[in-house]
């Protein structure tokens, strides 16, 4: 298994843990991985948040466009 940090890396970052620690009073657990979550959930929450704000936008132009009494297309 390849290793994802460096001896230094990973010494370094043993360094700071053991300083807050001391520091603070609490113990903290350092994880190291090599790829996060993918996310599914992702594209489909973007597209409802876009849709959504789509919507408002154009509920807004529209209260505008009442109460200015602009009309884009004339009757």
């Amino acid at each position: 298994m390849k290793q994802i940090l460096s001896d230094q890396e990973r010494s370094y970052l043993d360094g700071r843990v053991t300083e807050t620690e001391k520091r603070t009073g609490t113990q903290i657990v350092l994880s190291v991985i090599q790829r996060s979550d993918a996310y599914a959930e992702l594209p489909w929450k973007a597209f409802a948040l876009g849709a959504s704000v789509a919507g408002l936008i154009l509920l807004l132009l529209n209260w505008w466009l009442h109460e200015t009494g602009i009309r884009i297309c004339p009757r």
